[in-house]
């Protein structure tokens, strides 16, 4: 969103852009010798994140390897500034966690029911899978 763009706009239903934020972190939790050792730090981080923010948080698949692991934390609201500084204090907490930050991305994007994303999934499919199915 630049500077020039309103803050609010309003679709055909009346309702402004939804702005999601998504966090994906790949951390490296060196004193995990399980699954097991590992799943603990992050569950123990997750609970820590979901008590204090309004947010989702999910793991997902990183392999068979014990200290690896990946988590994605989502959130939306209507001002991009707010969901873009709750995950700017979220990644605070990763990088003060017991684990190690091996990579981080953050991303902001306005949503609103015009959008592709609907369509698609109404679709059944993914943004940018139609020329797949061709």
């Amino acid at each position: 969103m630049s500077f020039g763009e309103p803050r609010w706009a309003p679709s055909s239903d009346g309702v402004g852009t939804l702005h999601v934020g998504v966090l994906r972190v790949v951390l490296h939790v060196p004193a995990a010798r399980s699954l097991k050792d590992s799943r603990r730090v992050i569950v123990s981080l997750r609970d820590r994140i979901r008590s204090q923010f309004a947010v989702s948080f999910h793991e997902v698949p990183a392999g068979d390897r014990a200290d690896r692991r990946v988590a994605v934390v989502t959130t939306a609201g209507s001002d991009a500034r707010l969901v873009r500084s709750s995950l700017d204090q979220v990644r605070a907490m990763f990088e003060s966690c017991d684990a190690l930050v091996v990579s981080l991305d953050v991303d902001v994007f306005g949503w609103h029911p015009g959008d592709a994303w609907q369509r698609v999934a109404r679709a059944g499919g993914m943004p940018g899978s139609e020329a797949a199915d061709e």
